[in-house]
């Protein structure tokens, strides 16, 4: 029988893969190849018959079955469309009735497979939506948290928790630019230890050249990455109006499709934004409570810090000093050697305090030739050491402007304490200023603790 179905098949131009007897070895060869069709007798040699062994070809396999029987009681039609068969012939076999059975079963065949494909290209469609959805609520909540961020800690803080959910699979780190140190240090990382370590700017080429840098090629790694083996490496510049803030470094051991750059550069937009936001937020602060000239504190953040040093005193009832003093004759330096020579004093004098500042202590530059010394927990005893240290010191820095050397400082001092001259820091500043114009009634250069101590 198989013989003639070959010659059938072959006569009507179908190639024939393979021609078996029994329902073992159909099964077996199903099994080792797919095939578009099996034309299967019901009745086959060995221990099981075609509906048999087509059942179990079934069973993981697209081939489609065309069933050849002799047979067309209720029993043997129950079997076969049980199998679902892409069609069956009742013998004896014409030559019309075979080319129409196997026509229909490979269009089956084809409609079958395009329906396959098509579900899986939806699939996949819908997988990237659900995808984007999810990236795209991330992304939405991360920028709405950086929005709100008030200082960079917090903004770090945000970093790190989005880009350990965004990038589950990589090692990573957020590195900001420190100007002052001349690094890009890691603000957030995550997985490996080299993460956590600061690198120079010049080994990131993303950085340097202000573009995306991805790259699996040894040759064209960023000098940062060398050194660790990764399958996948993605260098993301953070800068915001052509201002560099950092980078956001992303590797992985396994390859990364394009979905995961279009995500890191959607995140790094965000980050450099918000971080250089927050930076120029900082830096005006900072311009808005510091003297530019002597690089101390201005007036501004002296009145806003004796409020806080005021209520922390009371609440742990300890003593508080305030020093003010004033630079002798300083209108006379401004007349004879220019008001250039003035600022080079008082930057000078202000570097002096800078250096010789204590931990806990505030020294701020109160306006013109004035400064006052905030000295939290210091009795008159230690107030008046330290003012007598700077009263000397400060005679003998060495001022210069331009080629001369100006002739050398001294300094009036006042001193009051809290709360012995005030139930408040500034009735005691009112003191401690009143003692500075007693030093400079009694002749200057001197050392004046306000009356009552």
């Amino acid at each position: 029988m198989a013989n003639d179905a070959q010659r059938k098949l072959a006569a009507l131009g179908y190639p024939v893969a393979a021609a078996v007897t029994t329902g073992e070895e159909a099964l077996a060869r199903a099994r080792q190849e797919h095939y578009d069709v099996a034309l299967m007798d019901i009745t086959l040699a060995g221990a099981m018959d075609g509906i048999q062994a087509a059942e179990q070809i079934a069973q993981g396999n697209t081939t489609a079955i065309v069933f050849m029987t002799a047979s067309d009681d209720d029993e043997t039609l129950r079997r076969i469309r049980d199998v679902g068969p892409a069609g069956y012939i009742l013998k004896p076999v014409r030559d019309r009735d075979l080319k129409m059975a196997l026509e229909l079963a490979m269009y089956r065949k084809r409609m079958d497979n395009a329906l396959q494909d098509a579900n899986a290209q939806l699939q996949k469609w819908v997988n990237e939506l659900e995808r984007y959805i999810a990236e795209s609520v991330l992304v939405g909540e991360m920028g709405e948290m950086l929005q709100g961020a008030r200082t960079l800690k917090e903004a770090y803080t945000i970093a790190h928790r989005f880009c350990v959910r965004a990038f589950p699979q990589t090692d990573g780190a957020v590195r900001v630019l420190e100007r002052e140190l001349g690094v890009l240090a890691p603000c957030a990382h995550w997985g490996g230890a080299e993460m956590s370590i600061a690198i120079n700017p010049d080994h990131c080429l993303a950085f340097q050249h202000g573009q995306v840098h991805p790259t699996s090629d040894a040759n064209e790694l960023c000098l940062h990455c060398a050194a660790h083996p990764a399958a996948w490496r993605l260098c993301v510049p953070l800068q915001a109006q052509e201002e560099k803030v950092g980078a956001l470094y992303l590797q992985s051991a396994a390859s990364a499709d394009s979905e995961l750059q279009r995500l890191a550069l959607t995140i790094a937009q965000y980050l450099s934004l918000a971080i250089a936001n927050l930076q120029m937020r900082d830096l005006l602060r900072r311009q808005s409570q510091r003297d530019a000239l002597t690089g101390l504190h201005n007036r501004r953040y002296l009145d806003e810090t004796l409020l806080r040093h005021e209520h922390r005193a009371r609440h742990h009832d300890t003593t508080l000093a305030l020093i003010m003093l004033d630079i002798d004759h300083f209108k006379r330096i401004n007349d004879d050697y220019g008001h250039e020579a003035g600022d080079a004093v008082l930057a000078t004098l202000g570097r002096f305090l800078k250096v010789h500042i204590r931990d806990g202590d505030v020294y701020c530059r109160y306006g013109g030739e004035e400064f006052v010394l905030v000295l939290p927990g210091a009795s008159v005893e230690t107030a008046r050491e330290r003012a007598e240290f700077f009263r000397q010191e400060a005679h003998q820095l060495r001022v210069t402007s331009g080629d001369r050397v100006l002739p050398p400082l001294t300094l009036s001092l006042g001193i009051a304490i809290y709360p012995e001259h005030g139930a408040t820091l500034q009735k005691v500043l009112k003191c401690a200023d009143a003692a500075l114009y007693a030093s400079k009634r009694a002749g200057r250069n001197r050392v004046t603790v306000a009356v009552g101590v």
